[in-house]
């Protein structure tokens, strides 16, 4: 669609439509019957392709079939047209207005939500679930040891194993379990060993 510049005899100035000078002689440019069916049908199609019927008293049809075409804010209802999320909106794991796209769901996971290191990382899922692990130590009167972050909620709990101490053979368990750390006691000796922690 674009204006009748193949017809001369329609006298638009510039490209566009004119009302003319008449003091200059400058006459008004023409409204072709052709054109202006050419942009009605254009707009027709438009509502029929939206399965709109064309009311010639209505003045929002175009924006009630734009809308049912999908050109809107997407919600959980419509379909729509929705902003793409950044990676650090997407590592927020509160944005609830912008679409992920694989990439960015990879991401979310990533950042400040993610710490990939052996001696102690974690992992932030969404929904508030974080995984942690490290090394620590263990002794028969207890080692205190802390989380490589706090759980910002409450720790559920800390599954131990022994590693790092040779042919020892002992039972692990823990207390004065709290968001930042927990106290690791051996049925005898001390030794060094990995664990895995669930909170949120």
């Amino acid at each position: 669609m674009d204006y009748p510049k193949s017809d001369a005899t329609v006298g638009l100035v510039g490209g566009k439509f004119s009302d003319g000078n008449p003091g200059a002689g400058v006459p008004a440019s023409r409204d072709p019957a052709s054109w202006a069916n050419l942009v009605t049908d254009e707009l027709i199609n438009v509502l029929i392709a939206a399965g709109i019927e064309p009311d010639e008293a209505a003045d929002n049809q175009l924006l009630q079939a734009l809308q049912a075409l999908g050109l809107r804010a997407s919600t959980t209802a419509l379909a729509g047209v929705s902003k793409l999320a950044t990676a650090s909106e997407a590592q927020g794991l509160s944005e609830a207005t912008k679409a992920l796209t694989a990439a960015t769901l990879n991401s979310a996971f990533q950042g400040s939500n993610q710490s990939l290191v052996a001696a102690g990382g974690y992992q932030i899922f969404p929904g508030g679930v974080i995984l942690q692990w490290g090394g620590a130590s263990f002794s028969s009167t207890g080692a205190a040891n802390l989380f490589p972050i706090a759980f910002p909620n409450a720790a559920f709990v800390p599954l131990t194993g022994n590693s790092g101490t040779s042919g020892l053979s002992i039972m692990l368990s823990y207390t004065a379990l709290s968001n930042t750390g927990f106290t690791a006691k051996s049925s005898s000796g001390s030794g060094t060993y990995y664990y895995l922690a669930l909170g949120h």
